[in-house]
């Protein structure tokens, strides 16, 4: 008799009974990616924007020591709080251009100039709660610094490869 044959002969419950046995290592130790973050993700969801970035930084970040926590924090704050702007980059993409980004003109106050772009692009995106890649990158490395979470990414976004 063959095993398809033999698990056919099967009573209901002794195949439902090998089934869950099958399974029950996988429910009780589920992969260490997944439990690890279960706890700071069910946690963010209480986080909401006042109009005052670094004090919601600090409410997502202050119960975590560890910067893994921390920025896990951050990342899923955003992604459960901002949504892709398909307009924007359509309307980009379709033009084949870049999305916009502050230009220094041989300026003086080039970095301050910079800067104050940036939180302004920050803020926009925090109130229309969309972006681009461009400002999910800018709002996390932001996000990061006022945490004090340390990270050197590329700075690849928008910029021509």
């Amino acid at each position: 008799m063959t095993f398809v044959s033999k698990l056919c002969v099967m009573n209901k419950h002794t195949f439902l009974l090998s089934a869950f046995l099958l399974l029950l290592p996988a429910i009780l130790f589920p992969q260490d990616g997944t439990s690890k973050f279960l706890a700071v993700d069910s946690f963010v969801t209480t986080g909401k924007y006042r109009n005052d970035l670094p004090l919601l930084t600090k409410e997502l970040t202050s119960p975590y020591s560890e910067q893994l926590f921390k920025a896990r924090a951050i990342f899923k704050w955003i992604t459960n709080n901002i949504g892709y702007d398909y307009r924007y980059y359509n309307k980009y993409n379709y033009k084949r251009r870049e999305p916009k980004t502050y230009e220094c003109e041989d300026d003086e106050d080039c970095e301050a100039k910079k800067m104050a772009w940036e939180i302004r692009y920050i803020d926009r995106v925090l109130k229309k709660k969309t972006a681009v890649c461009h400002g999910y990158s800018k709002l996390f490395k932001r996000m990061c610094d006022i945490a004090g979470v340390r990270w050197a990414p590329p700075d690849l976004c928008c910029t021509k490869i």
